[in-house]
């Protein structure tokens, strides 16, 4: 996750990476507190003075901000970012395929392209607004230029009679498959796409020397993983200023 974050920061022209002691910290430069996070990556000591640096990088870079710690790691970070003013917002859980293996045929009346050339980017930046929702400006950063091209991640679009209807992405680390942004434009929902679109990116993961895949599951997504295989290892907790 943080690999994936890192690589929107390296192709966002307003982007930027830090470590800080037990803290990865990539901002993307979107105005949004999701897109520009603090990963807390193990027990940090002072939390207090440690969120208090956090706060003034993403402040000298003028960028709402978001802290995210795995359950369980380090309940003082926790507390500290509530005496701080934020708040929990949201639980992810994150999801491990321990083996990648063969998946179900795609669906006849799909078909999945890789976005790496401008039309194909286009079709998969308007899916993503539209199927999450998210403002068009935000999908525009995750398929900016330099992505399309980069050894690390490959992103996709999946047609239905020539619609772009359904996206996914895949950012490969090491021999683990990352995939994310599947979405599905919602009047093209419950025909398995979404399903299609992920078995996609597990495919192109194996191919490329992948053998474990990974994901941060939404809570209409989860049961379609878990069919899958995927099984969930981890939570995540999100914590920002409530209302931004």
């Amino acid at each position: 996750m943080i690999a994936c974050f890192q690589l929107l920061a390296m192709a966002s022209e307003t982007g930027a990476s830090a470590e800080f002691d037990g803290i990865s910290l990539v901002a993307t430069g979107a105005p949004a507190a999701s897109l520009n996070v603090a990963f807390v990556t193990r027990p940090i000591g002072d939390s207090v003075g440690a969120l208090a640096a956090v706060s003034r990088w993403f402040r000298d870079r003028q960028l709402l901000h978001s802290v995210r710690i795995r359950s369980g790691l380090d309940a003082e970070a926790g507390r500290a970012c509530r005496a701080a003013g934020l708040a929990a917002v949201d639980t992810m859980p994150a999801m491990l395929l321990p083996q990648i293996d063969d998946q179900a045929p795609m669906p006849p009346d799909l078909d999945i392209l890789r976005a790496d050339e401008p039309g194909a980017a286009a079709d998969h930046q308007r899916v993503l607004a539209e199927g999450f929702p998210m403002p068009i400006e935000f999908a525009a950063m995750l398929v900016a230029p330099p992505l399309l091209t980069h050894a690390a991640t490959e992103l996709y679009v999946g047609y239905h009679a020539g619609e772009p209807v359904t996206a996914s992405s895949l950012v490969v680390t090491g021999d683990i498959a990352g995939v994310y942004n599947v979405a599905t434009v919602p009047r093209f929902r419950r025909r398995g796409y979404g399903e299609a679109m992920t078995a996609h990116a597990l495919r192109r993961g194996a191919e490329l020397g992948c053998t474990m895949a990974t994901l941060q599951a939404t809570l209409q997504g989860r049961p379609i993983y878990e069919r899958m295989g995927f099984r969930t290892v981890a939570h995540y907790l999100t914590y920002q200023r409530p209302g931004r």
